[in-house]
């Protein structure tokens, strides 16, 4: 069983299920070979009746709030029983110890993710500039000689910025 804290499917189930097939007959691998996804952020969807038990598991995983699992575990002995144990293992150093490096490790992540995508966004901006300033030149017939394209590739946005101005006032290189 996978459990997604995003939305993977384009479907308002919350519970799927998969199995292998062979891809030209298209016959069952095994019947006792399944994969269940389960996507938290729709577990507020209708669920089928079948489902009740699943479903109170997946508001207990899924909670925000210590009420919601509380609620959780009012419903389900089974979810109370897993609830306390889980209180007590994150009582013991160990656990707490790993728990704070996996959040150090997620902060991190988001971080450099924020970064990268943070200088994809400039990198993106730059070569969309120099494309311009490649137009430019071509609409107001100047050369672009190996100087002038060595010099469009070492500019910076700002700088591009500039020579594009310049050329548009000027008219020349």
């Amino acid at each position: 069983m996978i459990f997604l804290d995003y939305v993977e499917f384009d479907t308002t189930r919350f519970h799927s299920t998969f199995r292998i097939m062979e891809t030209q007959e298209h016959f069952t691998f095994s019947n006792a070979l399944e994969l269940h996804v389960i996507e938290l952020p729709k577990r507020v969807g209708a669920a089928r009746q079948d489902e009740g038990a699943l479903l109170d598991w997946i508001r207990f995983l899924g909670a925000k709030t210590e009420e919601d699992a509380k609620e959780a575990c009012m419903r389900n002995p089974a979810i109370a029983k897993a609830n306390e144990l889980l209180a007590q293992l994150s009582a013991t150093p160990s656990a707490q110890e790993l728990a704070r490096q996996r959040q150090l490790a997620l902060d991190t992540y988001r971080i450099e993710m924020s970064a990268a995508k943070e200088e994809g966004k400039v990198e993106g901006k730059t070569e969309g500039l120099r494309f311009g300033v490649r137009a430019l030149l071509e609409v107001l017939g100047i050369e672009l000689d190996e100087a002038r394209k060595s010099e469009i590739e070492r500019l910076s946005a700002d700088g591009l910025i500039a020579l594009g101005d310049r050329l548009r006032r000027e008219r020349r290189w």
